[in-house]
């Protein structure tokens, strides 16, 4: 590989097509993993949130079932 200078500022990369080539499709790899990797955080942090929504109605609930066993 080599770096292209006009008027000592690097311009570009020279390189044969095929590094050219692999190092585009290694980085594109690498941008589909990290979105992936994005979107299953994702996923967990709403499970995690419906499980507390869930344990929030359910806490609720018994609370309600409690405060009409003590009125009757």
């Amino acid at each position: 590989m080599q770096i292209q200078f006009v008027n000592n500022v690097s311009v570009g990369i020279c390189a044969p097509p095929h590094l050219l080539s692999r190092a585009l499709a290694e980085r594109q790899y690498d941008l589909v993993e990290e979105e992936e990797e994005e979107e299953e955080e994702e996923e967990e942090e709403e499970e995690e949130e419906e499980e507390e929504e869930e344990e929030e109605e359910e806490e609720e609930e018994e609370e309600e079932e409690e405060e009409e066993e003590e009125g009757v």
